[in-house]
């Protein structure tokens, strides 16, 4: 009889290579498959894997359970296994159950079974080991029968954690129909997207030298800036009343040498801080105890210095991109790892590189989009979803509480921000701040700092003057926030987005103030920004027929936009039709969403850029 998710024959599978290119090159080496299988109790471990493919292959009835889908189900593919959408990824429905950060979802954290092959063969072979990287263990298979038998374990130790972990989700999701309908409907088949994304999109390599020129050029820019107000490392200049001396060829200052200052060091950033503004640090370190410098941090601060080095800091960011596309480029064709399964809201982050980091609409982030385009005869057909979160709160306070007024701005086309700066009594600019600020948890500190960067300088009176107006002119969004929270407590700190996705939120229940108030905030944005997720997944699945129909190829998922590649004949009929399916009103059919409104609109280009 079929379990909760529809399986009468669950085969736990799993391989080992040398890295993880085996997923798109048969080059690297797969020297081990292991199968478990759960309804006879029978394990067994290939080291010949046309004998794995042939098993594979013979088992038309079972279902391929593993834990890292989007590796092995590929790996698989391209040596022969006829795996096609038979199998049940666990990490997936881990993740659906309770989204965590990547660690958290490995195998041993979550059953506690799995050996430390890493540590088991420092016992064997240390010095082939010593100062190699994390994962060029797996590259040791074959160096002798003693090493090839604690891989054996290491597979072994996989199958039962996966085993246990399956089991484990089958009771949790038989207590939880959305979560499940979530799993099924949604993530799980969202991993075949994941592997279309990993097959990589098309870079201009040409291109590659002139971006890195203008990169450093932007950098420089923002260091010369920086140097107006600090130049020296404040850590190691003393005021001494000697003064500059030349001594062997080098400047210093009263016989110390004078370092260059250092943005990235937390120690000089405070340091600078507190003698040239007074600056009082409002957040500790939690591994160091030192005043904390982050840029959520640096954001609150309305300080000459501190805008300058925020500039820096991006240009800094965006240029270090570069040897992260040269590094994993394969001729034209780059191939990021995407994972659906690293982060709380269930958004996508990516690695090697992460385009994730790349800025939506910050003037700098164009030159690396310039760099993603499309080979000869292509085109790229590029989408971005138009006040996504707006959009769902307004859909939200609607269905809850009856207040129509945000979602018919969205109706008749009319400016949200300026909606938002009639509510607040303040101009569009501070608006616009106000409200994402409010919706996700900045303080009003925070808000007017932010608001003030380029322009006059906004008091924290206009921003708390805008949110007492929010409470007497748009109460329902307000009392939405309090009523997430307080269904979270209610329901043992967890909550469900409209298509089933559940978040846990354990800090609701915290004894620490902080924390609880941190959990608060989560709530909500969990059901917007993790709603938000959790539907640019479905639009996608939904948009996997037109696709397909024009021969079409998911490249690129990042934030809120979606990129496909398709040939130039049909580049602008699969543009209308994508326009069409993602600019919706219904967006799921068995939910109660026909007056979500939802907008984007596909453009073609040759490049990422072009194409926005």
């Amino acid at each position: 009889m079929p379990n909760v998710f529809g399986h009468a024959y669950p085969i736990v599978i799993d391989i080992e290579s040398d890295d993880l290119s085996a997923k798109h090159d048969t080059k690297t080496r797969v020297y081990l498959v292991g199968c478990y299988d759960l309804v006879k109790n029978e394990k067994h471990v290939f080291t010949n894997l046309a004998d794995a493919v042939s098993y594979i292959n013979d088992n038309v009835d079972a279902t391929w359970v593993v834990h890292n889908a989007s590796f092995d189900i590929p790996a698989l593919r391209l040596r022969g296994a006829k795996i096609t959408h038979n199998y049940f990824c666990t990490m997936v429905a881990s993740h659906t159950w309770s989204p965590k950060s990547t660690d958290e979802n490995s195998l041993d954290n979550l059953t506690g079974m799995k050996v430390d092959l890493r540590q088991e063969l420092e016992r064997l072979i240390p010095d082939e080991l010593k100062g190699k990287p994390k994962g060029y263990e797996y590259r040791t298979y074959g160096l002798s029968s003693a090493v090839d038998a604690v891989f054996r374990r290491y597979l072994i130790g996989d199958l039962e954690a996966c085993g246990s972990l399956y089991r484990q989700l089958e009771a949790n999701f038989s207590t939880d129909e959305r979560a499940l309908r979530c799993l099924l409907n949604v993530n799980m088949p969202y991993t075949e997207l994941i592997i279309e994304l990993e097959q990589g999109t098309w870079v201009d390599t040409d291109r590659i030298d002139e971006v890195e020129l203008r990169l450093t050029s932007l950098k420089d820019e923002a260091w010369q800036e920086l140097t107006t107000y600090v130049r020296h490392n404040p850590m190691a200049v003393k005021a001494y009343k000697n003064g500059y001396k030349k001594r062997h060829g080098v400047t210093t200052y009263d016989h110390c040498p004078l370092e260059d200052f250092n943005p990235a060091s937390g120690d000089q950033v405070a340091k600078i801080l507190i003698d040239k503004y007074g600056w009082e640090p409002t957040k500790l370190s939690d591994k160091t105890g030192k005043p904390c410098v982050s840029s959520e941090v640096l954001e609150e601060l309305n300080y000459p210095l501190v805008s300058a080095l925020l500039k820096y800091q991006k240009a800094n960011k965006l240029l270090q991109f570069i040897p992260q596309v040269r590094d994993n480029l394969d001729g034209n064709i780059l191939r990021p790892s995407y994972n659906q399964n690293a982060t709380r809201t269930t958004r996508l982050s990516s690695s090697s590189p992460n385009i994730q980091q790349i800025p939506s609409r910050d003037e700098n982030g164009k030159e690396l989009r310039s760099l993603f385009s499309a080979p000869d005869g292509w085109s790229l057909v590029v989408g971005d979803q138009s006040g996504f979160q707006l959009r769902i709160a307004a859909w939200y306070m609607q269905y809850y509480y009856g207040e129509p007024r945000l979602a018919d701005v969205f109706v008749k086309g009319e400016d949200v921000h300026q909606f938002f700066a009639d509510i607040y009594g303040c101009p569009r600019k501070i608006a616009k701040n106000v409200t994402f600020g409010y919706m996700f948890g900045a303080g009003a500190t925070k808000m007017a700092a932010t608001a003030s960067r380029g322009g006059n300088v906004v008091p924290v009176k206009v921003i708390q003057d805008a949110l007492s107006s929010l409470q007497d002119r748009l109460p329902a969004l307000p009392n939405l926030k309090d009523f997430v929270v307080e269904h979270a407590r209610e329901n043992g700190g967890v909550i469900h987005d409209w298509l089933g996705q559940r978040y846990v939120i354990p800090e609701l229940f915290s004894k620490d103030k902080g924390e609880r108030a941190a959990g608060e905030r989560k709530c909500f944005n969990y059901i917007v920004q993790g709603f938000e997720a959790t539907a640019f997944r479905y639009l996608q699945l939904k948009a996997v027929p037109a696709v397909r129909k024009y021969g079409a190829k998911l490249v690129l998922a990042v934030h809120d936009e979606v990129g496909y590649i398709c040939k130039d004949e049909h580049a602008h009929d699969l543009a209308h039709e994508l326009t069409n399916l993602y600019t919706t009103r219904e967006l799921y059919p068995t939910d109660d969403t026909t007056e979500m409104y939802l907008d984007c609109e596909f453009n073609v280009g040759k490049t990422w850029l072009e194409s926005k």
